[in-house]
């Protein structure tokens, strides 16, 4: 077993993690947070990214979270669809297991149902197909 950080003490806005800098946190949930963050590369390449880590690695808030984070990564990265955002990266820096995700700007999912159902107009959701 790994190493974590614990990073509900540690507040990653304004660090660097191996290819990435933090710029601040979009969100988080029970499981994870997500962050928005720059992806630095060769020549001076440089890309904005999101980033989601777990919420408390080291304290397990459900059962094995790692090989959760690592299952969700596999199974994300193989889907291929213009309303699931793709999986960049999956890397482990400084003891914090990172899944590295292509930022998305725009209104969260959250803001956009209750836009809708102020309005009293339901929005129809995309049904996903397999391409298999």
């Amino acid at each position: 077993m790994r190493h974590h950080t614990r990073v509900k003490d540690l507040s990653l806005t304004g660090t660097r993690l191996g290819n990435y800098s933090i710029e601040g946190l979009l969100g988080q949930g029970g499981m994870g947070r997500v962050y928005r963050a720059l992806q630095h590369g060769p020549g001076g390449f440089t890309r904005p990214v999101a980033i989601k880590v777990l919420r408390d690695p080291g304290q397990q808030l459900i059962k094995d979270a790692d090989e959760t984070m690592a299952r969700e990564a596999r199974t994300v990265a193989r889907l291929q669809h213009r309303n699931i955002v793709q999986v960049l990266d999956y890397v482990c820096e400084q003891g914090i297991d990172m899944l590295v995700l292509e930022l998305v700007d725009g209104v969260t999912l959250k803001t956009l149902l209750r836009a809708s159902s102020a309005s009293g107009t339901p929005r129809r959701a995309t049904p996903i197909r397999s391409s298999s």
